[in-house]
């Protein structure tokens, strides 16, 4: 079983100059979604008989509201649930969690390329600094984020 786990995120500077030049700050939430596309990665501890990593290749936003949402439904009991890139073709996964021994199980539905078992503080606890930082540094590649009501509602991070 892998343990440690580091989430992390990459916007090409040409998607960032595009997306500056329209004009965001009164974008919606589902707008939000559809800028700041990029990658995510996320790397679990190496292990030779199983993949290691994940590459989401999404909107950054959009994701980052999935990943709240998986953690509300798994933290309020319901273990089996699913996240999704807007495009529903790419970055489809399954995620099933067993209380009793913290395991969180993560499959990729699409094409059943990988399998990963993780304890699920660990992902939880990689991701609550993953958006944390990841959030902190949208809003200096965004500036118009501080005054976009929706960002400020649904991103919050104090």
């Amino acid at each position: 079983m892998m343990n440690k786990i580091f989430f992390d995120y990459k916007i090409d500077l040409f998607v960032i100059a595009q997306d500056n030049q329209i004009d965001y700050k009164e974008y919606e939430l589902y707008q939000l979604k559809g800028i700041c596309n990029g990658r995510i990665y996320i790397f679990f501890d190496y292990d030779k008989k199983k993949r290691n990593f994940m590459l989401l290749e999404t909107g950054i936003l959009d994701y980052i509201l999935q990943f709240d949402n998986l953690f509300s439904y798994l933290d309020a009991g319901n273990y089996e649930t699913f996240t999704v890139s807007g495009d529903y073709y790419s970055n489809n996964l399954s995620y099933i969690y067993s209380k009793e021994n913290d395991t969180l199980e993560i499959h990729d539905v699409n094409s059943d390329l990988y399998y990963i078992t993780c304890k699920y503080k660990d992902f939880k606890k990689a991701y609550e600094k993953f958006r944390k930082k990841t959030l902190l540094e949208l809003i200096t590649f965004y500036p118009e984020f501080k005054n976009n009501k929706y960002f400020i509602e649904y991103f919050r991070f104090d």
